[in-house]
């Protein structure tokens, strides 16, 4: 267990409102919780999307377990969704997945830490455009083309709200968890890219967006007093915060 890093309210690429925490992959796990993050045992973020009391998103445990009903597909198989996926193969590894089904994921269900469906920030993509809000369509473009982005709330439009993503560093194996006050998609592509990720995700956001770290002496800090219900959620566990 390592060290996990908690940063609240900064500003990061022009983006203002961010919260992230910053965790080694080891101590990253997914996780079903029956109410809110800020209820659950655990600090982290909110996960995958949800209808009613129903996943509708990826996310798996070890061995590619869903921990939750219908936690094993992504849109009930409809989609192809990008997934971030935790495994061992050649070593500790975290990237992203384009997968209807976790059983899909190429390197075999065994190899699987956990796994968390999304739709992606394609960070290692170039999007064309004189200005940037033609680079932003180009990439909402994209994740309609690719992931059917559209059916997911307030994605295909520039709206300000409460965002959750998730995000790799492959130099120092950190998982970097991001909660936006305010902010687009597009918004949550540009912090993680300054933060220094390799590969990233949007999750669940707007009313599902929570956050909840530690201070270095393990008091909890509730990024916001949202307390609905998100069943499943990117928990943290380090030995230490700072």
């Amino acid at each position: 267990m390592g060290q996990a890093l908690y940063r609240g309210n900064t500003t990061v690429n022009g983006v203002s409102g961010v919260h992230y925490i910053s965790a080694d992959l080891a101590d990253v796990s997914v996780r079903s919780i029956e109410s809110s993050v800020y209820a659950s045992a655990y600090p982290g973020i909110n996960g995958t999307f949800f209808s009613g009391a129903t996943l509708v998103g990826i996310a798996a445990k070890q061995g590619g377990v869903q921990v939750a009903p219908n936690g094993a597909s992504n849109a009930n198989a409809t989609y192809d969704r990008s997934t971030l996926v935790s495994y061992n193969y050649g070593g500790a590894n975290c990237g992203v997945s384009l997968l209807k089904r976790i059983s899909e994921f190429p390197y075999g269900l065994s190899s699987i830490n956990w796994a968390i469906g999304g739709i992606g920030l394609y960070l290692n993509d170039t999007f064309s455009g004189d200005t940037e809000e033609k680079r932003r369509q180009a990439y909402i473009d994209k994740c309609v083309a690719v992931e059917h982005a559209q059916s997911v709330n307030s994605f295909t439009d520039s709206a300000k709200i409460n965002r959750t993503a998730i995000g790799y560093k492959n130099s120092t194996k950190k998982v970097v968890m991001l909660y936006l006050q305010s902010g687009s998609a597009w918004d949550c592509r540009n912090v993680l890219k300054a933060l220094g990720c390799d590969t990233g995700i949007l999750l669940d956001s707007g009313t599902s967006s929570q956050m909840k770290a530690k201070d270095s002496s393990f008091n909890v800090i509730k990024v916001n007093s949202k307390t609905n219900s998100v069943y499943s959620m990117v928990a943290v566990e380090p030995s230490s915060w700072a």
